[in-house]
């Protein structure tokens, strides 16, 4: 693994794997790819992103992270309900300074946002 960077967002999906977690995002997923090529082409390419497999998390919960440019402008909630899943979201760009952290849990009934 390699570090995101900067200038960058990410997605954390709460899912079994990447294709689930992919569908419905505003790029195009590059095909397999290891790690570091994967970073090194969407840093090059705005409209890309890379996906790892599935990593399980300290509680067993299966998560999908997503990386490109292009992931600052999903709608997380809406992703979220769509997915009926755990979706969170960070970005940051170091020029202008801004850092953004967004989280939706819950079913369509009871959305939580926080941010």
């Amino acid at each position: 693994m390699a570090g995101f960077g900067y200038k960058m967002a990410w997605l954390a999906v709460q899912m079994g794997g990447p294709t689930e977690a992919l569908r419905g995002l505003p790029a195009e997923p590059l095909e397999p790819i290891d790690w570091p090529e994967g970073l090194h082409r969407v840093y090059r390419g705005q409209d890309l992103i890379v996906a790892t497999p599935a990593l399980t998390g300290v509680d067993g919960r299966r998560w999908v992270l997503i990386v490109g440019w292009s992931m600052g402008g999903v709608d997380v909630v809406g992703l979220s309900v769509a997915m009926d899943c755990e979706v969170q979201l960070f970005s940051t760009h170091r020029v202008v300074e801004t850092h953004r952290w967004e989280r939706a849990v819950g079913d369509a009934g009871g959305r939580e946002l926080e941010r």
